[in-house]
């Protein structure tokens, strides 16, 4: 289980860290207008087009202030620059009501979370919403002696941590338009299913966190590609996606991986037959796995066969998850 960073030494190396991993990204930095809620002010701010990113860091009084956007700024406008996401954590101690916070493994691995407080001040965009819509990872951690469940943002050892957070914030930016378009939930329907058995997840090993660093990449790509194909496509909580059919009803149901050993099958098997059971009428089933083409795969595929689950494979070039074709006709 991750543990919360408290000590204010501890959130400080972790912060520095934090600036660190977007230093020489940076294609232009520059002074503009950024804030919410009708209040705007001038900040310094850095862009990175292939992350679709632009960042600022500040110290507060109680607090570090990490916000974000996805538009290139206006440079040398006096127009006020959105800010999609803030990643705040305190100076020292546990306070909950800061956006963010750090977080170490047994192995002192450094990790982003978020608390999934991402209204800015607006009623409509809250936890609830985020928590509802979320495609992404949730853990639970040690919060100061309490279970916590969090949203991870991504691992701060890895080189691909900017791209992690780009992912993240680009998500919040989704939710948040599904709740400006006066939709609470990205389901049309209230699900009621049991967190503890599904959904939250406890890691032992920082092997095992870094790999769920990558699921919400995954989530993204395939859901673009159901999307280009002219498909109703939902999430929640539990569910990493479905296809919305006539009348409503799940047509096809998802269980994305990102790895593919024996006990990742067992789970997307496990929750695939869960999370259908109640319907009417019985969706597709499709586990998503990084296959490699290997006897072992090919036993796997047997099994998912014979429990009439499909199975779409994946594979990655460069950061990017990708669908082959004629494997996504197969689904659809």
């Amino acid at each position: 289980m991750l543990t919360i960073l408290s000590k204010k030494a501890d959130i400080q190396k972790a912060q520095e860290k934090f600036k660190k991993a977007f230093s020489g990204r940076s294609e232009r930095t520059e002074k503009v207008k950024v804030g919410h809620q009708g209040a705007s002010f001038p900040v310094s701010v850095s862009w990175y087009g292939k992350l679709e990113l632009w960042w600022t860091f500040d110290t507060e009084d109680n607090r570090y202030w990490c916000a974000f956007g996805t538009d290139e700024p206006r440079w040398g406008s006096s127009h006020s620059h959105s800010i999609i996401c803030e990643i705040n954590s305190p100076h020292s101690g546990i306070y909950r009501l800061t956006s963010g916070a750090f977080a170490v493994d047994e192995k002192d691995q450094l990790y982003v979370l978020h608390r999934g407080r991402i209204g800015g001040g607006r009623t409509s965009i809250g936890k609830r919403v985020f928590i509802d819509n979320f495609s992404g990872t949730w853990l639970t951690v040690n919060d100061g002696g309490r279970r916590t469940d969090v949203a991870l943002v991504g691992c701060l050892e890895e080189r691909a941590f900017p791209e992690d957070v780009s992912w993240f914030i680009h998500e919040v930016k989704r939710i948040k338009e599904v709740a400006r378009g006066g939709k609470k939930y990205a389901d049309h329907r209230e699900h009621k299913y049991t967190p503890e058995f599904f959904g939250l997840k406890e890691y032992s090993t920082s092997r095992n966190v870094k790999a769920e660093c990558s699921h919400g990449l995954v989530v993204k790509s395939l859901r673009e590609e159901l999307q280009k194909a002219g498909l109703n496509v939902a999430n929640d909580r539990y569910r990493d996606l479905y296809v919305i059919g006539k009348g409503g009803a799940t047509k096809t149901l998802f269980e994305i991986k990102t790895g593919d050993s024996i006990s990742d099958v067992y789970s997307a098997i496990g929750q695939l037959l869960f999370h259908s059971a109640l319907e009417k009428k019985r969706p597709k089933l499709v586990a998503v796995l990084p296959f490699a083409d290997s006897k072992s795969s090919k036993h796997t595929r047997a099994a998912l066969n014979a429990l009439r689950i499909e199975c779409l494979p994946y594979s990655w070039n460069r950061r990017l998850p990708v669908f082959s074709s004629s494997d996504l006709r197969k689904i659809m």
